[in-house]
Parts: C-alpha cells; sequence; structure tokens
C-alpha cells in the first residue's frame, strides 16, 4: 500500500484507493497509470469487521482468498459509476487494479504490455541481463507511445514472385496482405504490397513482386521516432491506411497500420500511460550491491517511472539501503516499490527513518510497499523458507 500518508503532493495520477501487492520474492499484484492524484482515504471498515480482525490478531489465526466471501448489503451505487483507478504508489495511479509478479514465468515484455493495454502495470523480472532488461523496457514503452507500430513486419524482396509471397501467407496464417518490399542486404524500402496491388493480378500470373508493387516514389512514409499520434494524423491527412517508418538511408524499421493505431486512439482512455504518454511499465531489481544499482540507473535512464527493489526479504538493509539512494538521486522523478514483506514490523521498519535527518526522513520512504510472500503454484517461498504469512 502506498506508503506515505504525504499524498496530497501527488502530482501525476487519478485515483481513489490504494492496492496492495502480493506474491513471491520474484512476484506480485497490485495495479497501474499517471494522471493527477488524488489523496489515498483508508476506507472506513465495519464494527463487524473489526471484531473479526481483533479476534484473528488475538489468536494469531490467518486467512486466505478461498477462506472469504462477501457478505451481499444494500447498496445505492450502479457498477457503471465504480471507478476502479486505484494507487499503485504515491503518485502513480492506475485504471486497473492488477500488477503482474516480476518473475521470467510470469512477466516479459509482451506480458508488461498486455498490462499496460488494459489499464495495469506489468514488472519486468530480472532475471536477464541489464540490457535485455532495458530492451525490455523500451520495446514497451515505446510500442509505440500509446499506439500499435508493427517493429518487425514480414518483409519479401523485389526478386521474389507472387508465389513465394502467397505460399508463405498459407504457411504461416497470415491473415493480413500488406507486405513491405525492401533491398535483401540493406533493408531499404523499394515499395510495398496491399490488397490493391494483389487484385489486379491475373488468376494465372506469377509476376516478380518488383513488377506489380507500389513503388517507392508512391508510399507516404514516417522517420524513426514517429509516435502513434503523429502516425494517425500523417494517415488521415493522406488517407492511407499502412505507414511504414524508415530511418537513414531509407532503412525499414517498422509501420503502421490503420486499423490498429485507428483502435488505440479510440482505446487510449484505458491505457497505463505514464506522464510522457508512453506504455507504464515497471521493472524489478536486486538488492545485492553495485550492481543491481547499475542496473537501476540504467532503467531510470531510459524512462522507467517505478522501479521496484525486489527480494524474498524485504525488510532487510541492503534493500533500505538502494531504496535510500535512488531516492537522494532521483527524487520524485521515479517511484519506487520495495517488498516483500508480510509483517507489521517489516513494513514499519521501511517506513522508519530514525537515524536520518528529518528534511530527508520522509524524501526517503518508500513510495509502496509489496506485501505478501508467496504461497502459488508457481512461487513456493513461504514453503520453501518456511517464512511469512497469508
Amino acid at each position: 500500500v502506498p506508503a506515505s500518508s504525504h499524498v496530497s503532493r501527488c502530482r501525476m495520477s487519478a485515483g481513489c484507493s490504494a492496492a496492495s501487492a502480493a506474491g513471491g520474492g520474484g512476484g506480485g499484484a497490485s495495479a497501474t497509470p499517471a494522471r493527477v492524484a488524488t489523496p489515498y482515504v483508508q476506507p472506513e471498515l465495519s464494527a463487524d469487521v473489526m471484531a473479526l480482525m481483533e479476534g484473528l490478531r488475538e489468536r494469531r489465526e490467518a486467512v486466505t482468498f478461498d477462506e472469504m466471501t462477501l457478505e451481499d448489503q444494500e447498496s445505492d451505487v450502479h457498477p457503471n459509476g465504480v471507478s476502479t483507478d486505484t494507487h499503485v504508489t504515491r503518485l502513480v495511479t492506475a485504471r486497473g487494479i492488477v500488477l503482474s509478479a516480476a518473475m521470467d514465468t510470469v512477466t516479459e515484455r509482451a506480458m508488461a504490455l498486455t498490462m499496460a493495454r488494459i489499464g495495469c502495470v506489468g514488472v519486468l523480472h530480472r532475471n536477464m541481463s541489464v540490457d535485455e532488461q532495458v530492451k525490455a523496457l523500451n520495446w514497451v514503452r515505446f510500442k509505440v507511445h500509446y499506439g500499435g507500430m508493427i517493429d518487425a513486419p514480414r518483409c519479401f524482396a523485389p526478386t521474389d514472385r507472387l508465389s513465394d509471397l502467397q505460399a508463405e501467407v498459407r504457411k504461416q496464417g497470415y491473415t493480413f496482405t500488406s507486405f513491405p518490399i525492401v533491398e535483401r542486404d540493406t533493408g531499404r524500402l523499394l515499395g510495398l504490397m496491399t490488397r490493391d496491388e494483389l487484385d489486379f493480378i491475373e488468376a494465372d500470373a506469377n509476376p516478380t513482386l518488383a513488377d506489380v508493387m507500389k513503388p517507392r516514389a508512391g508510399i507516404v512514409s514516417a522517420r524513426v521516432g514517429t509516435t502513434s499520434a503523429q502516425a494517425y494524423e500523417l494517415m488521415t491527412k493522406h488517407k492511407v491506411k499502412k505507414l511504414p517508418v524508415v530511418a537513414d538511408e531509407d532503412r525499414l524499421v517498422g509501420m503502421y497500420v490503420w486499423g490498429d493505431v485507428r483502435a488505440d486512439t479510440r482505446l487510449r482512455d484505458r491505457f497505463a500511460l505514464d506522464d510522457e504518454g508512453h506504455f507504464l511499465v515497471a521493472a524489478a531489481v536486486g538488492c545485492a550491491g553495485e550492481a543491481d544499482e547499475r542496473r537501476a540507473e540504467a532503467l531510470i535512464a531510459a524512462g522507467c517511472r517505478i522501479i521496484v527493489i525486489d527480494s524474498s526479504h524485504g525488510a532487510c538493509g541492503p534493500a533500505k539501503q538502494l531504496l535510500h539512494i535512488i531516492k537522494r538521486r532521483h527524487g520524485d522523478r521515479v517511484q519506487v516499490i520495495v517488498g516483500n514483506v508480510a509483517s507489521y514490523r517489516s513494513a514499519k521498519y521501511l517506513i522508519t527513518n530514525d537515524d536520518i535527518a528529518d528534511a530527508d526522513s520522509v524524501r526517503l520512504l518508500p513510495d509502496a510497499i509489496k506485501v505478501g510472500i508467496g504461497p502459488g503454484s508457481i512461487c513456493t517461498t513461504r514453503q520453501g523458507s518456511g517464512t511469512g504469512v497469508p
């Protein structure tokens, strides 16, 4: 849950409730985006719930999700009037209420992108090199802005024949019919094959693609770095449904497709976006020393807005030390989640800075604490170490 009560200074998002994350030593669960946040308000619990919790505390008993059901009661609220916006951290809120775990069996780049598209947040795992993690982060953030640039379109060479293209479409089961034609050695864009060109080829003909493609001179293209918002404007202006993206020397690097761009533009309000309009994605780091400090710095330099210090024992000195290093250097530019913890004392340890000057003590707090030590089928920290409670 957001670890500081100083949420009145929130700048980045609009939410109404906080979510805590439960998961294993490499996992997590919580929520997503970034606009102008409202203060987190602790919900009031009924007397019955308070009595139940007090009884469980005195007996040192705990319950898990499948041991509880909800009692229906009267309500004046219609489901359509309910907002699921929630604080991921002090300053970042999400439209969804789920964070996907920072585990290599759960969150790689495709999962993180999917989470952002549904308004939630994926936490990229750290079981990869720093360069690989940074590339995965950029792949999600620049996918592209909130749009859908295809970063590896299927291409053909001008010497390929129509039969080659048709055979590949059948083999791969492609449901699309637009393909860039590029110079085989350099990747330079030479033309484009679309449904329009295919429709006018005689049934028994087998020409080379160079003979029937739309030539480069007639193709509207965009420069590398074009956002999907800019692509939408270009495609609307020129009334084109395919927009190749090229770098220096006309080398093809991607392609926008009208259907994807239009759909993403219409669905933008559902996405989890950071303050620059890119898909929101978090990334995990360990707390093993200088190597993880360098990993965190590389991720922040690449634009990561949420760093998750990920440990099966989050209430430890190295995790707290890395938290302080990141917050001293970057302040609220980056939000830091620390975990996992499963007790009041461990959470209090992370938000207590008695040895630090008053001016710095609040500034060095975590922006959220990840709660829960995993008992799940793919994260067995609790069973393996005998540590943690539900």
